[in-house]
């Protein structure tokens, strides 16, 4: 397999970073995972913006679409035009100490990797989701919503989830915040419930995608604070994953979601976010 270390295509058992690198040391970076449609990265533009916002708010310097470029590169070399990529960034390798010392050249790793080979099955059979009985915070996120590599909080979340189950987060309050790997969406009445930004859900890239999507169908949209007593008197929900796309929900701790496996509001979304793919897909380069 071939990856992407500073610039230079290689093979990955040949990476090698240092023993000072600050995203080992102390998740001193930030990443992006993205889907690959016909070779080229789905929503790169907003990816971008949100990659520079990151950087900013790091102090790291500005991502820019070579990188991106370079990804298509590896997917190219590994046979991934239909799979996904991740670029990770971090602040180097510095002097010792976790107070970041002089400015050191930034570490970019980029790999890609196959689609989950259960894809189609889990969208549509759903995906079994499951509360922790304890607040856990996000992973990677600090109050900004920028996505860092300290992702600690759902690893945790995904370890204490034994069975393949998508964790839910909450915050302190006893709201929901979003899934360990995934923003989450519910739907009640033909109108679509989601977790707001202030709950410190990640602003997932597919998750702002499925909003527009539905505000251009005329859906109503419902964000705010929720606790779980909402998503489980919901009709259908689904979860949301730049890599995944659309993934409904089949059942959260013991309640199973009422409508048939993907829910008309799901099924809607899926076809409607399936037909921007297809349009991504033929364009021309």
């Amino acid at each position: 397999m071939k990856v992407a270390l500073n610039g230079k295509i290689i093979d990955e058992n040949k990476a090698a970073l240092s023993v000072g690198e600050r995203g080992f040391l102390y998740a001193d970076g930030y990443f992006d995972t993205f889907r690959l449609i016909g070779g080229r990265v789905f929503l790169q533009n907003k990816r971008l913006a949100r990659m520079a916002a990151t950087a900013a708010a790091l102090g790291l310097p500005q991502p820019t679409e070579a990188l991106f470029s370079l990804a298509v590169e590896v997917a190219a070399a590994n046979g991934h035009t239909e799979g996904a990529g991740r670029i990770t960034v971090t602040r180097g390798a510095l002097p010792a100490g976790p107070r970041p010392q002089g400015a050191g050249d930034p570490t970019v790793l980029i790999s890609t990797r196959p689609l989950p080979p259960d894809l189609a099955q889990r969208q549509k059979n759903g995906q079994k989701c499951v509360t922790l009985g304890r607040p856990m915070r996000a992973g990677g996120l600090f109050p900004e919503g920028h996505k860092t590599l300290a992702y600690l909080g759902s690893v945790m979340a995904l370890m204490a989830a034994r069975n393949g189950e998508e964790p839910l987060l909450e915050t302190l309050g006893g709201h929901l915040s979003e899934g360990a790997t995934s923003n989450l969406f519910w739907a009640t009445d033909g109108s679509l419930f989601t977790p707001s930004l202030a709950t410190g859900c990640l602003p997932g890239i597919m998750r702002g995608e499925v909003l527009e999507v539905a505000r251009e169908a005329g859906i109503k949209i419902v964000e705010g604070s929720f606790g779980l007593s909402s998503l489980k008197g919901a009709e259908e929900g689904f979860l949301t994953n730049s890599v995944t796309g659309i993934i409904p929900v089949s059942a959260v701790d013991d309640f199973i979601m009422p409508a048939p496996l993907p829910g008309p509001v799901t099924t809607s979304l899926m076809e409607k976010l399936q037909a921007r793919m297809e349009s991504f897909r033929k364009e021309k380069p």
